[in-house]
């Protein structure tokens, strides 16, 4: 499970972060692609056992917004999918409870109870507004440290048309010329 949870990782992260999140970053600036690329993660969950709306957009704003804005805010990959791994390997083999709607063997078994609004009910805790609210607090960490690292991308259209509301660009004062420099002896 260790391995298999690993390769789950590497290839989810690899294609909704590394291939779709980076091309719509290009085209769409980051924000846009933090979002767009939230959805297609969350809803790419949707054929799993016990999922609903509810575990997709779940899904998308705990795990998809956080996974992107980790990797925009460190520009690196691996860390996603350790996180991503780290998650499903402790929420399943681990502790016990279902990872995306699947049951896995698991070190320890433990029950939840309560109501589905906050257990994520057959779908599992991913589904949950604790697991939401967390993803989205954490998620939120790492976007403000993405801001002060200016790891921010606009799109080219998006600067294109801030210059031309701004108007036309001011011309600089002219500046002294630069000292001549000495004849060189070679």
């Amino acid at each position: 499970m260790v391995i298999f949870l690993f390769a789950v990782a590497i290839f989810e992260e690899l294609f909704v972060r590394g291939i779709v999140f980076r091309l719509l970053e290009q085209a769409l600036g980051t924000w846009l692609a933090i979002g767009v690329s939230a959805v297609v993660f969350g809803f790419g969950h949707r054929g799993n056992p016990g999922a609903t709306l509810v575990s997709s957009v779940g899904i998308a704003i705990e795990a998809g917004v956080l996974f992107a804005a980790v990797y925009v805010a460190t520009r690196s990959l691996w860390i996603p999918v350790g996180l991503h791994w780290a998650w499903n390997l402790f929420e399943g083999p681990v502790w016990g409870a279902r990872v995306s709607g699947n049951e896995m063997p698991a070190l320890l078994t433990g029950e939840v109870h309560g109501p589905e609004l906050l257990t994520g009910g057959s779908f599992g805790p991913e589904a949950g507004l604790v697991c939401i609210l967390f993803g989205t607090g954490l998620g939120a960490a790492f976007l403000v440290l993405a801001v002060r690292r200016e790891q921010i991308i606009f799109p080219a259209w998006m600067r294109w048309v801030g210059e031309r509301l701004r108007g036309a660009p001011r011309e600089l004062p002219p500046s002294a010329p630069a000292p001549a420099l000495p004849p060189s002896p070679l």
